[in-house]
């Protein structure tokens, strides 16, 4: 039998501990486990006088019943004596009287600046001083600074409650029961002997005119949940702010959502970078660690990189930033990278319990039910966050697949270890902090569940794609291009998972779908790197219309680049297939793509009858889309042979077509050609209305190659209505648009555009230096017609010099 006896035996019943525990309603059993003993019937040894606790278990009793050791009759008999000779004054600290303010120490106090958190004080305190709102609930996941704007409320509140403040930290609490014993023991409070614990805290707070009391730490208690409720409810004057990972539910409850700090976006200038609050705090830390360390415009980005894979966290960044003593910043952030979350803490600063940050998100996710845990680890192979359909879906697959699936998610929800994100007109979506979601991967890959999760989660993807392919040609266009925008890093790690299993087919299928929206996005690295994987994959499989498909997206994105080699062979392999096959659909687009790049090359002889043929096929595939594209390039080719009337014919079928399907991008491609056929006929006007079709239909689509288009449709006007200032405006943004979509082939047809501008404005000098940057970029990639127009402008200036 287990036994806890101290240095003193005693034979007389201790029947003041006793009474404590039976005044809460505690069993031998309930106590013993609030105080870590591991035989219950210890406690009943101490009640009857058989043994005494040791010291330890003494202050855990102490802690418990919210008494001092005399109260509970636990002072040793060697020290009796000497408690007892004390000076009266000395003997407890109830004695103080309560009007003195005893609660100051219990505020943390700061040693560090408070970055960020400025406007999240103001608001906690706004709501502290609304009548109404009598309990505000912090809320955030661990590590986002909880503790920290508590302590800021508190100071900042001081003179609203005249210093009537109390912070209680229940972080070490194991018991809900033990709260209502910490907070009288906070307050210095002792049980008078007639009232129970709670009547004697709801007697003390009524006294107050005010009184705000801080409780941190709370989501492990949640049972306690009621108590403060009771004393809200009969206690007008009391106030309670709480900080917590998880929502309290209880009446008149406020929830205060606190947010990392926010961090830039990708395109941020580098001199804004240090406007926001995440670099702000690391730099700030570092310097506290190495006086010597600066931000600089070389090491802001990677500053913003550590930041950024820490999710803007202000614990995890102090963390990082006090590593800048061992590290350089590369080695940091690749350090971060890969171990993010065995960033270490001060003992000193959290519970032993939670010593990393993989140990904090450990805390949280132990709170979870089982069901609340599966869910939440299947949802963090998502890497880009989930709707509630994919949730919904996941769900189906789980073990028991009892219970809401809608619930589950609010439950994660309010427990932070999800996060809303708002979306107009869509349904609810959700996503995980980075580094939330690796604790949720490390768990996938520990309990043997991340190969089949993957799965799930490609079978997701390929079902949305396959929904959403008709959808990508018509009136829903915009609207599904929005929704794969949104799921984007969640189709690439599918893809990715394809790949990785070598399921070639199903990899073309996706990639076929995955790339047609890559392209029409402007995300041309990300679709050329995932084209060559699928087809480099599925070199040796039997030719499919699937693979033919492929290798036509996989030649456009060549010819874009201006890889014309590359892409000559890519759209040849394709139209064999396709022959082969009898794919006329592809079939047209192949045929299209080839003559265009022979009319870089230079090679006019057969472009014009593969240009007739892709009409041909076209229309025997009887697919309105593929017929309007068809027009346009033969359109386009007939204008620039100088056969405008022609051109005008085919231009007008093919815009009717686009039309009629409702294809957006179709139609604002169709009537850009348009614009230079009306320009060359002198309909000024005309052309001015087609432009400005052209750009609205763009800009309602939200596709930047596509904006960029109708830019230069719109700058072409201005150039033949001689606005030449305004035409330079619309180049040089469509230059900047070329520039962020790394589209090397337009930067040089817009700095050609430009050069014809300055020439125009008397600027040769300007004039000269970009025409020669456009014509070494043409003729390096081999593209006569461009290198043909870089040439003669270098010819006008070179004629205007010698007029001069």
């Amino acid at each position: 039998m287990t036994r806890d006896d101290g240095a003193q035996k005693e034979g007389k019943p201790n029947l003041l501990l006793r009474e404590a525990r039976n005044r809460m309603g505690l069993s031998h059993q309930e106590v013993a486990k609030a105080i870590d003993l591991p035989d219950p019937h210890t406690v009943g040894r101490w009640e009857r006088g058989i043994s005494f606790p040791r010291a330890h278990y003494r202050l855990r009793l102490s802690t418990l019943f919210g008494k001092s050791l005399e109260e509970l009759g636990l002072i040793p008999r060697d020290q009796q004596h000497e408690q007892q000779t004390q000076k009266p004054e000395t003997l407890e600290m109830a004695e103080i009287p309560v009007e003195v303010s005893l609660y100051k120490h219990t505020i943390k106090p700061s040693f560090t600046s408070f970055i960020g958190r400025e406007g999240s004080v103001a608001r906690v305190c706004e709501l502290l001083k609304h009548p109404d709102i009598r309990l505000v609930t912090i809320l955030g996941p661990g590590g986002v600074g909880k503790t920290r704007l508590a302590s800021e409320v508190a100071r900042a509140s001081q003179e609203q409650f005249a210093d009537d403040i109390c912070m209680v930290s229940l972080s070490a609490l194991r018991e809900s029961a033990l709260v209502l014993p910490t907070i009288a023991r906070e307050l210095q409070l002792r049980e008078n002997g007639t009232h129970t614990l709670a009547k004697d805290l709801q007697g003390f707070f009524r006294k107050k005119p005010a009184f705000l009391l801080i409780l941190d730490n709370f989501e492990h208690l949640l049972d306690a949940s009621s108590n403060i409720e009771l004393l809200l409810a009969n206690c007008p004057c009391l106030k309670v702010l709480v900080t917590s990972r998880s929502v309290l539910h209880i009446s008149g409850e406020h929830e205060f959502a606190l947010d990392p700090l926010s961090l830039p976006a990708p395109d941020t200038n580098i001199d804004e970078l240090l406007h926001y609050p995440a670099i702000q705090l690391f730099v700030e830390r570092a310097q506290a660690r190495l006086d010597t360390f600066q931000a600089t415009p070389e090491n802001l980005p990677l500053i913003t990189a550590i930041c950024g894979s820490l999710d803007g966290l202000p614990l995890a960044i102090e963390l990082a930033a006090a590593r800048v003593k061992m590290f350089p910043l590369p080695a940091l952030l690749e350090e971060i990278s890969e171990n993010r979350l065995r960033l270490r803490i001060p003992q000193s600063e959290i519970p032993l319990q939670r010593q990393t940050l993989a140990d904090i998100i450990k805390w949280s996710y132990d709170l979870l039910d089982v069901q609340e845990q599966w869910l939440f680890r299947q949802l963090a192979v998502f890497p880009g966050g989930s709707t509630l359909s994919a949730a919904k879906k996941i769900w189906q697959s789980s073990p028991s697949q009892k219970g809401d699936t809608l619930l589950i998610l609010m439950s994660l929800l309010d427990k932070n270890m999800l996060r809303p994100v708002a979306q107009e007109k869509t349904q609810p979506f959700f996503l995980m902090l980075e580094t939330i979601r690796d604790y949720g991967m490390s768990l996938l890959r520990q309990q043997g569940e991340l190969d089949s999760a993957r799965q799930a989660l490609a079978r997701y993807a390929q079902k949305l794609l396959e929904t959403a392919e008709p959808f990508l040609k018509g009136p829903q266009q915009g609207k599904w291009l929005a929704t794969l925008d949104q799921e984007r890093q969640n189709l690439s790690a599918a893809l990715a998972w394809l790949l990785e299993n070598k399921d070639s087919e199903n990899a073309l299928a996706f990639c076929e779908i995955f790339g047609k929206f890559c392209g029409l996005r402007g995300y041309w690295s990300e679709e050329a790197h995932w084209l060559k994987a699928v087809l480099d994959l599925s070199h040796n499989e039997p030719t499919s219309k699937l693979r033919g498909r492929v290798l036509r997206r996989a030649a456009h994105l060549a010819y874009r680049r201006r890889d014309l080699p590359t892409a000559h062979k890519l759209f040849a392999d394709s139209i064999a297939i396709s022959k082969n096959l009898d794919d006329q659909y592809n079939l047209a687009g192949t045929l299209s793509g080839l003559a265009r790049v022979l009319y870089r090359e230079h090679n006019l002889s057969s472009v014009s009858q593969l240009l007739a043929q892709s009409v041909e096929a076209a229309r025997n595939s009887a697919d309105p889309w593929s017929l309007a594209n068809a027009l346009e390039s033969l359109s386009s080719f007939s204008f620039e042979q100088g056969n405008i009337d022609e051109a005008s014919q085919f231009l007008e079928e093919g815009i009717a077509l686009a039309r009629g399907i409702e294809d957006s991008e179709s139609l604002a491609r169709l009537l850009n050609t348009a614009v230079a056929i009306e320009i060359e006929r002198k309909h000024f006007d005309a052309a001015a209305e087609l432009a400005r079709e052209s750009f609205a239909v763009a800009t309602s689509l939200g596709n930047k190659p596509l904006v960029a288009l109708a830019l230069n449709g719109l700058a072409d006007v201005a150039v033949a209505q001689e606005a030449f200032q305004q035409a330079k405006e619309l180049y040089t943004q469509r230059l900047q648009l070329a520039r962020e979509l790394n589209d090397d082939p337009t930067i040089a047809l817009m700095k050609l555009k430009l050069s014809e501008l300055a020439l125009k404005q008397g600027e040769l000098e300007r004039a000269t230096v970009l025409a020669e940057e456009s014509l070494r970029f043409f003729q390096a990639h081999g593209d006569h017609p461009n290198s043909h127009l870089a040439s003669n402008v270098l010819a006008r200036i070179t004629r205007q010099r010698e007029e001069e």
